[in-house]
């Protein structure tokens, strides 16, 4: 629970520069491992990035866990040491499910990207557009639209002026 990455405690929580667990595993009573971190992923969407060590280690009852057959191996009980290893398997279930969510959000997080990724190159592909414009070529291009909406526009005017009393003259 103590290992960290670019100086911060992974499973610190809001308290990611303060060791959240003693050497003997107890949650630090001044600095909990409680809070997740959030990332701001755009739109007003945001993502939890890790899972504190309050839920990861204590709420999934691996620790407790850990230590209840530490003293059954430690008293070689073997009622003890079997209750030990179910409680065991009951906290490495709830961090199954701790794991899911991990990659649920590691899913999402792939699709944000290719989906900035895409809009990255769209606007990319805009600027070049843009940049390589020629223009002369779009002087010409608007010139020729600018006589064709002027030829449109005295079209309607004179079929406006049109009527049935104008064909009978």
């Amino acid at each position: 629970g103590n290992t960290q990455q670019a100086g911060a405690f992974l499973f610190g929580g809001f308290y990611a520069d303060q060791q959240p667990f003693d050497a003997a595993g107890n949650v630090s009573p001044t600095t909990p491992p409680v809070g997740e971190a959030q990332l701001d992923l755009g739109s007003g969407q945001r993502m939890a990035t890790n899972h504190d060590g309050q839920s990861v280690f204590v709420d999934s009852g691996v620790l407790d866990a850990l230590r209840n057959l530490s003293a059954a191996l430690a008293a070689n009980d073997d009622t003890q040491i079997a209750n030990a290893v179910t409680d065991v398997d009951n906290a490495f279930d709830a961090t199954q499910s701790l794991v899911a969510d991990v990659g649920a959000r590691w899913v999402r997080m792939d699709h944000t990207a290719s989906a900035l990724e895409d809009v990255d190159l769209n606007l990319e592909e805009r600027l070049g557009a843009i940049e390589d414009a020629d223009l002369a070529e779009v002087l010409v291009e608007l010139s020729s639209r600018q006589v064709a909406l002027q030829s449109a526009l005295m079209a309607t005017a004179r079929a406006s002026e049109l009527t049935l009393t104008n064909y009978l003259r």
